[in-house]
């Protein structure tokens, strides 16, 4: 490439005029050059900042080794019909697992540019698919060993043994990259992540519909034959095609698509340094709201507590998906119980799927409980307000409970009075968190400095949702 010194910038060039537009693999190695000089970080430091994640990801990979060694070295078990049934069932939660990736990526992106970025790809006539690539890889890879290790997971849950624990990670790790595939793909089409998310649903629906039949006192009895390996193959064939498919697309995605999700990026990455996921949840329900755009004004009449439960009601009906994941969970009681595992197991299980399908109905409670503002213009005391929109959180964590109640035939009522009043609480308590305080207050324990005052405000729920799955294993116990 022909090119002069730029005026006033020792040893910094610029193309001539005339000269050919640089490559995506030139113009990347300019950027990290760039980077580099900005940050004026030496080999050691970026051997500091890489240390702590490769420990990790050793860490994390020792052990998958070990539990695949452990469970694929187990000895074979028969194939009754209710362990067929079973492994449909675990499927049917594996698909719609897969659904909700698609939706979370097509939430994000899933392909997003930061502000660089962006600059050169609206100001320079550079190559879209070979500046994108490296990010479509690095995220393919990611969901697809996340994917691969889920598998395995869900294979031990089945009861799968030997070879089949290994291929069950393969159909994983075909599935994480299909689904990063999927979403490129609807993120290359105009409208395409309105219509994909719409399909995405529907996928859910049907494996809500078919799990309630599977996970039905009826359902052990439907003969169904188990799923066989060839279906590994097939996945496999079509992960490579929508992947090829979606690099031939990746230049065909639209700059608007590529940055809409670079603001929620950035806000996940703070949430998680903050340690506060409050500010990831309300991102999410602004850009749920002005993806909607527009919905039917209706006029509310009557006292205020039952404006607020019409309201609540109108809120849920406006994000489906949330009724969609509390379905979902209903699944996951009746899936462990089928693996025979002990009744205590399944009672915890029921109890934190309580406390998360309750959660997911309660956000006409977090927005009255994180706004003063609606609350003062809501009238009345803010207790009342906080109750009046904990009615339908409840009537969801009762429902859920009464409906995930056959997977404990022998246990008391007692413990889906704890699961249900547990759900309740929690719920609140979480929601109505104040915002956390960041003075950092440190105490010397004599093992450290720990800063008491931020480990206190964290705690609040999960700590109270620690002594409800104390107390369900007092009861089965």
């Amino acid at each position: 490439m022909t090119a002069v010194r730029r005026a006033g910038g020792p040893g910094t060039t610029v193309p001539a005029v005339g000269s050919p537009p640089p490559t995506a693999r030139a113009l990347r190695a300019r950027l990290r050059a760039a980077r580099r000089e900005r940050g004026g970080r030496g080999a050691m430091g970026r051997v500091g900042d890489l240390s702590s994640p490769v420990l990790v990801a050793l860490v994390v990979a020792g052990a998958l080794v070990s539990f695949v060694s452990a469970v694929a070295g187990g000895p074979a078990v028969p194939e009754p019909e209710e362990l067929a049934s079973l492994r449909w069932l675990v499927l049917v939660g594996a698909v719609a697992a897969w659904a909700g990736v698609v939706r979370s990526l097509l939430t994000i992106g899933p392909v997003v540019v930061g502000a660089t970025k962006r600059f050169w790809l609206l100001g320079a006539p550079v190559s879209r698919r070979g500046f994108l690539a490296p990010t479509m890889v690095a995220l393919s890879s990611g969901i697809a060993a996340l994917g691969g290790l889920v598998g395995v997971v869900l294979a031990a849950l089945a009861s799968l043994r030997g070879p089949g624990v290994l291929l069950a990670g393969a159909a994983g790790v075909a599935g994480g990259a299909l689904a990063v595939a999927v979403a490129v793909l609807g993120q290359s089409v105009p409208d395409g992540p309105r219509r994909l998310r719409w399909a995405v649903d529907g996928v859910l629906a049907a494996c809500v519909v078919g799990g309630v039949v599977l996970a039905a006192p009826a359902g052990w009895m439907v003969t169904l034959p188990a799923p066989s390996s060839a279906w590994v193959v097939v996945l496999g064939v079509v992960a490579v095609a929508a992947s090829l498919a979606s690099w031939v697309r990746l230049a065909r995605v639209g700059r608007a698509t590529l940055t809409a999700g670079a603001d929620l990026a950035g806000t996940a990455s703070v949430a998680v340094w903050w340690l506060d996921l409050s500010v990831l949840s309300s991102a999410l329900d602004e850009k749920a709201m002005r993806r909607r755009g527009r919905v039917r004004s209706r006029r509310l009449r009557g006292t205020r507590v039952t404006v607020s439960l019409r309201a609540d009601c109108l809120r849920l009906l406006r994000r489906p998906a949330r009724g969609v994941v509390w379905a979902v969970l209903l699944l996951v009681p009746y899936a462990v119980a089928g693996v025979a595992l002990p009744e205590a197991t399944v009672a915890v299980v029921q109890a934190l799927g309580a406390a998360l399908a309750t959660d997911r109905l309660a956000g006409g409670l977090r927005t009255v409980a994180r706004s003063p503002g609606l609350r003062r213009a809501l009238g009345g005391t803010d207790r009342h307000l906080l109750l009046a929109h904990l009615v339908v959180p409840g009537v969801g964590a009762l429902l859920w409970v009464l409906l995930t109640a056959p997977a404990l035939p022998s246990s008391t009522w007692w413990c889906s009075a704890v699961s249900v009043l547990g759900a309740v609480l929690v719920t609140y308590r979480l929601a109505t968190r104040p915002p956390l305080s960041y003075d950092l207050t440190l105490y010397d324990t004599g093992l450290g400095p720990m800063p008491l005052n931020l480990i206190r405000e964290l705690s609040r729920g999960s700590l109270l949702l620690v002594l409800v799955v104390v107390a369900q294993l007092a009861i089965v116990g």
